[in-house]
């Protein structure tokens, strides 16, 4: 497995170690913010409907992330959650002046990746669906396609081989060693290029022995 990232990192990314990328979901605020959430509500409140100034020591904003996170974290993949408010203005505004981190942005939102292909970032096309059509705009600009491991079989990866030749593959969200034996043992070594997960130091450990044993 070449890459391990971690999921949903914004509760714990400074304690983060021996990984090669974080994942973050972003939404906005009411006054167009980029702040680090999931859900759409927070104390059962829409993230949209509330001020910076209410969040502030509560939720991380996507700024202070960026100015914290350890710097020998290779990738940070921001996930554009789909939402009636979406700035992506203010996300790219927010990113730019981050210049020496290296983003991937991410999102279900095609929309969302059709703004982002005008500039430099890395893409990321995520999926729960199989046998998807990625629109002619972005298809050349996708660095990375990010899959549901439910919709995972060997003839729609190797489909995706031969649609997406530059593109590498991730699958998300595998915490389960039993899944990650079932990808060792059904996946011919490299169809899959990386995992996304919440426990990436028990993961990167589970696929280095299973490299060591190819060996």
């Amino acid at each position: 497995m070449k890459y391990v990232w971690s999921h949903r990192v914004q509760d714990h990314f400074i304690t983060i170690d021996d990984v090669e990328g974080v994942e973050i979901d972003v939404r906005f605020t009411k006054d167009h913010s980029p702040v680090l959430i999931h859900d759409p509500l927070y104390n059962e409140k829409p993230i949209s409907e509330y001020m910076t100034s209410e969040i502030i020591g509560k939720l991380l904003l996507l700024d202070d992330f960026l100015t914290a996170t350890q710097p020998y974290i290779i990738n940070i993949m921001i996930e554009v959650k789909a939402s009636s408010l979406i700035d992506l203005d203010s996300l790219y505004k927010c990113i730019v002046r981050h210049h020496d981190r290296s983003i991937v942005i991410a999102s279900f939102d095609e929309h969302c990746l059709q703004y982002f292909s005008q500039y430099s970032y890395p893409l990321m096309y995520l999926t729960c669906n199989r046998w998807i059509q990625i629109p002619l705009l972005i298809r050349n600009k996708i660095r990375y396609i990010g899959l549901s491991v439910d919709v995972l079989t060997i003839e729609y990866i190797m489909w995706l081989r031969n649609e997406l030749v530059h593109t590498e593959i991730f699958l998300f969200t595998l915490n389960d060693e039993k899944v990650w034996k079932w990808i060792v043992d059904s996946f011919p070594h490299l169809m899959i290029d990386g995992i996304i997960t919440d426990r990436p130091s028990e993961c990167k450990h589970f696929f280095s022995l299973c490299t060591r044993d190819e060996k």
